[in-house]
């Protein structure tokens, strides 16, 4: 098993070094299993959106491909996926969407002072 960091994944998302991104295509495309952090996964967002400037719906639909691979695992994938949908649904930074998704799977509240996240989160725990 490897452990595979932001710039390993961000080099095969954006295929902005093709040395790198081969060897990342390698590695991603093989049988070896491959574990993701969850910080890893914020990490990846923030420098898509912050340093290259790309949509919340192109980065979810990157991230949501990339972690659906068989030989990619993360813990707590289903709540990834669920805080990603509400990233590229909202105007909230990813680790709001975070709390938020990791309410709603709890089928708890939110405790917070941020009233973006509360009125996302008030309008959407029953979807």
């Amino acid at each position: 098993m490897k452990v595979a960091d932001a710039n390993a994944i961000l080099r095969f998302l954006l295929k902005d070094n093709q040395d790198q991104y081969e060897e990342a295509t390698k590695v991603f495309d093989s049988n070896e299993q491959i574990y993701v952090p969850s910080e890893i996964i914020a990490e990846v967002v923030y420098v898509l959106q912050k340093v290259y400037s790309i949509s919340r719906e192109e980065i979810r639909s990157r991230l949501v491909h990339f972690i659906s691979y068989p030989n990619v695992t993360l813990d707590e994938s289903d709540t990834i996926c669920n805080a990603l949908n509400a990233y590229a649904d909202s105007n909230l930074d990813y680790a709001d969407c975070i709390v938020y998704s990791h309410a709603k799977s709890k089928s708890s509240e939110i405790f917070s002072f941020d009233k973006g996240l509360l009125k996302f989160f008030k309008r959407n725990k029953k979807e």
